[in-house]
């Protein structure tokens, strides 16, 4: 079973614009060469080329992290708006009810995954360019900078002779907020990706509110 790295739990709805999308995407066999026939199958070596449905290039051009990811999964060469796998080995036999093909491979599970993923991206085509909005980066930095002004303030309220005895411990915390949601450097940078930069300011502030919770639970 193909297991896609972009997809989700889908209702009925998504499933059949996934398929809408996964027929709508055209893939072919060239230079095909026939290794070796048996009773009931055929062993063949091709070149598989599959056309980039127009909304991948919509995220490569609003989305370039994302789609060239999704280039480095596919194992593919890319050209004039296509993928190409060039020298790919599969066996095909008619299935068990005797019309559908059945098709296997060594090499073939990379078109075959590329495929399944291009049809995923496409379908979520609409969320993926939300999810990398840069109008949502201020205020996801907003969002912690609120929080990180307030520990500070709490920080500040701490007698001086505690907040000597703490500074181990918020020193080992600000190194695992910044282990678990990346550092602010990065939400910083505008080379990093939009929704990575979004996760690392929601994710700091909510470390940061943990931290403050933690800080005044013993003054209520």
């Amino acid at each position: 079973m193909l297991k896609s790295r972009y997809a989700k739990t889908a209702s009925t709805e998504q499933l059949g614009q996934f398929q809408a999308s996964l027929d709508a995407i055209n893939v072919q066999a060239s230079e095909v060469t026939t290794v070796h026939k048996t009773d009931s199958s055929l062993n063949c070596i091709a070149t598989i080329t599959m056309a980039i449905p127009p909304e991948l290039k919509d995220i490569a051009d609003k989305v370039p992290a994302d789609y060239d990811e999704f280039l480095n999964h596919s194992d593919a060469t890319s050209r004039n708006g296509s993928l190409i796998w060039k020298d790919r080995t599969y066996s095909i036999r008619l299935a068990d009810n005797g019309t559908d093909i059945s098709i296997r491979g060594t090499n073939f599970y990379p078109p075959m995954l590329t495929l399944v993923n291009a049809a995923s991206i496409a379908t979520r085509k609409d969320e993926i360019l939300k999810e990398n909005d840069p109008s949502m980066v201020p205020a996801a930095k907003e969002l912690y900078m609120v929080e990180d002004k307030e520990l500070n303030r709490i920080w500040g309220t701490i007698p001086k002779s505690f907040r000597s005895s703490m500074m181990e411990s918020q020193r080992q915390w600000v190194i695992a907020k910044a282990n678990t949601c990346g550092s602010l450097s990065r939400a910083n940078s505008p080379d990093e990706a939009v929704k990575n930069r979004v996760d690392i300011f929601k994710c700091q502030a909510d470390f940061t509110k943990e931290r403050i919770q933690f800080l005044t639970a013993g003054q209520k």
